[in-house]
């Protein structure tokens, strides 16, 4: 089985990370997406871990093969990607794992905890992005992925919901049920 694994804070879930996550199945044949909800260390989340992995789940619900995985909701402290490939590599033991990065993460992956581990932790796939060279370190195992995703972003979208955006506005944005949850409970207003 192989199988990709998109880390994030989703804070929210939007077009974009779905985007990322389809041309990466489509190019590496794919067997299961894992979208994983980060406790992020580099910056503040704005929405719980639950509610993020609900509105997660949410956005997954029509792909049968993208499920959400929690490893790294249910371990306290920071989220590393060394820590998230050694949960997933004890739960899926025979897989091929393909952790999914944008070309600008891969370009530092050599300072990343624990770099060494992470080369033979998984397959890289890199998500290429325009105007960006990609510069992958020794060592890693990669395959480019190529695609071009919508130019959104969880801060944008959280920005213009304070700013008081509608819910046929914010689809352009997020799923029509993330769209909704976040209408029906006021997150982010």
């Amino acid at each position: 089985m192989r199988i990709g694994v998109l880390g994030g804070t989703f804070d929210p879930p939007h077009l974009g990370h779905l985007a990322v996550a389809d041309y990466a199945q489509q190019q590496l044949g794919l067997d299961l997406i894992l979208f994983v909800p980060a406790q992020p260390w580099q910056k503040q989340e704005h929405a719980s871990g639950d509610v993020r992995g609900h509105m997660t789940a949410l956005s997954l619900s029509a792909h049968s093969d993208w499920q959400v995985s929690y490893v790294d909701l249910e371990r306290s402290g920071p989220t590393y990607t060394v820590d998230t490939l050694r949960d997933l590599k004890l739960q899926w033991p025979d897989a091929e794992i393909w952790f999914i990065v944008g070309a600008d993460a891969a370009n530092g992956l050599d300072t990343w905890r624990s770099a060494d581990e992470l080369k033979t932790s998984a397959h890289f796939a890199i998500v290429t992005r325009p105007r960006h060279n990609v510069s992958v370190p020794p060592g890693f195992s990669f395959q480019l992925v190529e695609g071009t995703s919508p130019d959104v972003s969880s801060t944008a979208i959280r920005e213009s919901i304070a700013v008081g955006i509608t819910e046929q506005e914010l689809q352009l944005a997020v799923t029509p049920e993330v769209a909704r949850f976040i209408t029906e409970t006021g997150l982010y207003r």
